[in-house]
C-alpha cells in the first residue's frame, strides 16, 4: 500500500514538473514575428484637399476612431491600408485635446516610418500629405501628453497621381434637420454691431462647474457661402467659444474668448454651406458663468459674382467679368479652397494679381478663384473656370539666338553681353533646360517672447522675396497660448509652449513662448 502510494506521488511530482518546464520555456520563447496589423482602412479618394476638408466636415466616417485610455503616452493599434496606384495621401489626425499624431510605415515591423503627421485640431489645420506608390502600408496614432482618455478620428484621403478610370468619393453637403438656431441674415459687419441691440440672443448657456466645463451644444445651417459674424457676451473672458463643422465635435475650425457686453468688438469666420455646432468651453474661474451668443450671416451671393465668361473673337483668351461691392479684385490661377483667405497667400503686399475694372483677360485654360477685398474686412472669393481658349505654343529659343560673349580687344572699352542661356540637352521630340529653382525660406525676429496671462503681442516675421504660398501658425498647447492670422499671440495660461510658422515647401520658423503669471 505503501509502494502505491510512493508510486503515485512520483507520477504526480513528475506531471507537474513537465507543466513547469512546458511553461517556462514557453514564456521564454520570443515572437518570432511582429504583431499582426488589423484589416484596412478606408478612405475618401478626392480630387483635391478642398474636398477631403468637405468630406470631414459633412460628418462622412473617419477611417478609425480609437481612444487612448492611458495618461501622458500610449498608441493605438497598428492598422493597414492598400493605395491601388501612385498619388497623394492625405491624413488629419483629430483628437478632442490635441496631443496625438500620426505615424505611417511602409512595413508591418514598423522600421521604415515616414514623417510623423502632427495631430489637428480641426479640418482647416495643416492636413498631412504624402507622395506615394501603389502599394501596402500601415497607420497608428500615438500619443505624446495629456491626462484622461483620448478620443482620436483620423481621417484618409487619396489623391490618384492620374484621373482615367478614378472612381472618386462622392461627397455632398449635409443639412441637419434638428438645428435650434438661425442666425440673423445681415448685409454686413456694421449692419450685425448696428442691429445687437435691436436683436435677441440667438442663446443663452450657463456653465456650472468650477475651473472647467461645457455649456449646451447648438447647431445652426447655412444654405450658402458667406461669413458667420458671432459676439459671445460674458461678464469675464474665462469661456472660450468653440464653432464645429462636425457633428461629433472633433474639428474646431473657429475659438476665441467671450467678451464684454460694452464695445463693438466681433469675429467673424468664413463658412461653406453645411451644418455647425457651437458651444462655450471654460477654462478658468469659480461659481455660475452664464453667456449669451449673438449671431449674423453674411452670404457671398449679393455681394460678389462671376456675370459673363466668354472667348474673344480670335479664342486667345477668356473675358471674365465680375459683379458687386466696390473693392479690390485680385484674380489667381489655382484650384478653389475656400478657407485660404490668407493676406500671405493672396500676395497682398503687392498688386501683380489685382485686376483693372471689373475684367479679368485670361490667356489659359484652367481653374481660377477671384477674390474680393471688401472695406469690411469680410473678403469674398469665388471659384470659375476658363476653357476653350487657343493657347499660343512658344518655343524656347536656341543658343544661336543669344548674343555670345566675345574677347574685347586689349585697351578697348568693356561691353555689357548678355550671357548665353542655359544648357539644353535636346533629344527626339524633347526639350529640357536647366533650371536652378528658388528657396523660399522664413524666419523670425525673434526666437523666444515672453508674456503675461491675458497679453497680446505681434509676432514679426519675413519671408523671401517672391513666395505666395501659405503660411500656417500653429501653437504647440493652445490651453498656454494662441495665435491668430494675424501673427498676434495671446497668453492664455502660465507655462511653455511653441509658436511654428511653416511654408506651403515645409521650411519652419519656431518662436519659444514663455507666459507668466500677471494682473
Amino acid at each position: 500500500m505503501k509502494k502505491k502510494n510512493l508510486w503515485r506521488m512520483f507520477w504526480v511530482c513528475l506531471f507537474v514538473a513537465s507543466l513547469i518546464i512546458t511553461a517556462t520555456a514557453s514564456y521564454l520563447k520570443a515572437p518570432s514575428t511582429a504583431a499582426a496589423a488589423e484589416e484596412g482602412l478606408d478612405y475618401a479618394v478626392v480630387k483635391n484637399i478642398a474636398d477631403f476638408r468637405k468630406y470631414i466636415d459633412n460628418n462622412y466616417p473617419a477611417s478609425t476612431q480609437d481612444i487612448i485610455e492611458s495618461d501622458w503616452s500610449g498608441e493605438t493599434p497598428l492598422y493597414q491600408f492598400t493605395l491601388p496606384s501612385d498619388g497623394t495621401l492625405l491624413v488629419a489626425v483629430l483628437s478632442d485635446q490635441g496631443y496625438a499624431k500620426g505615424m505611417i510605415y511602409k512595413d508591418s515591423a514598423m522600421t521604415l516610418p515616414l514623417p510623423e503627421a502632427a495631430g489637428c485640431d480641426s479640418s482647416r489645420d495643416d492636413i498631412a500629405a504624402y507622395e506615394l506608390t501603389a502599394g501596402t502600408y500601415y497607420y497608428k496614432a500615438v500619443r505624446w501628453n495629456g491626462q484622461n482618455a483620448l478620443n482620436i478620428s483620423t481621417y484618409l484621403g487619396f489623391i490618384p497621381k492620374t484621373a482615367e478610370g478614378v472612381s472618386y468619393t462622392e461627397i455632398q453637403t449635409q443639412y441637419d434637420d434638428s438645428t435650434d438656431v438661425i442666425p440673423e441674415m445681415c448685409t454686413g459687419k456694421e449692419d450685425f454691431v448696428a442691429s445687437l441691440k435691436q436683436q435677441s440672443a440667438a442663446s443663452e448657456d450657463s456653465i456650472t462647474t468650477d475651473w472647467k466645463g461645457y455649456s449646451n451644444v447648438h447647431s445652426f445651417s447655412v444654405k450658402e457661402s458667406g461669413w458667420l459674424v458671432v459676439k459671445p457676451v460674458c461678464e469675464n473672458d474665462y469661456i472660450n467659444w468653440e464653432l464645429y463643422s462636425d457633428r461629433a465635435l472633433m474639428s474646431c475650425i473657429f475659438r476665441e474668448k467671450t467678451v464684454l457686453s460694452t464695445g463693438n468688438e466681433v469675429y467673424a469666420c468664413y463658412l461653406n454651406q453645411g451644418t455647425y455646432y457651437y458651444r462655450g468651453s471654460r477654462w478658468n474661474g469659480t461659481k455660475t458663468l452664464s453667456f449669451q451668443t449673438y449671431l449674423g450671416f453674411v452670404a457671398d451671393a449679393p455681394r460678389f459674382s462671376v456675370v459673363s465668361n466668354t472667348l474673344t473673337a480670335d479664342a486667345s483668351a477668356a473675358q471674365v467679368t465680375f459683379q458687386g461691392e466696390a473693392g479690390t479684385i485680385r484674380v489667381i490661377a489655382a484650384d478653389y479652397d475656400p478657407v485660404i483667405i490668407d493676406d500671405r497667400y493672396w500676395a497682398t503686399q503687392n498688386r501683380a494679381n489685382v485686376i483693372t475694372g471689373n475684367t479679368a483677360t485670361i490667356k489659359k485654360n484652367g481653374n481660377y478663384v477671384a477674390r474680393l477685398e471688401t472695406t469690411d474686412g469680410l473678403d469674398i472669393m469665388i471659384p470659375f473656370t476658363v476653357s476653350g481658349v487657343v493657347e499660343k505654343t512658344i518655343l524656347a529659343p536656341t543658343a544661336s539666338q543669344f548674343p555670345q560673349k566675345t574677347q574685347a580687344p586689349l585697351g578697348a572699352p568693356s561691353l555689357q553681353v548678355t550671357s548665353a542661356p542655359p544648357a539644353t540637352t535636346v533629344t527626339p521630340g524633347i526639350t529640357t533646360t536647366s533650371i536652378r529653382k528658388k528657396v523660399y525660406k522664413i524666419a523670425v525676429s525673434k526666437k523666444k517672447i515672453t508674456l503675461k496671462v491675458r497679453r497680446k503681442k505681434k509676432i514679426k516675421y519675413s519671408v523671401t522675396k517672391g513666395y505666395i504660398g501659405f503660411v500656417r501658425m500653429k501653437t504647440s498647447n493652445a490651453n498656454v497660448a494662441v495665435i491668430n492670422n494675424k501673427a498676434v499671440v495671446t497668453a492664455r495660461k502660465q507655462g511653455k509652449c511653441k509658436i511654428t510658422f511653416t511654408l506651403s515647401n515645409g521650411k519652419k520658423a519656431v518662436v519659444a513662448v514663455v507666459v507668466k503669471k500677471g494682473k
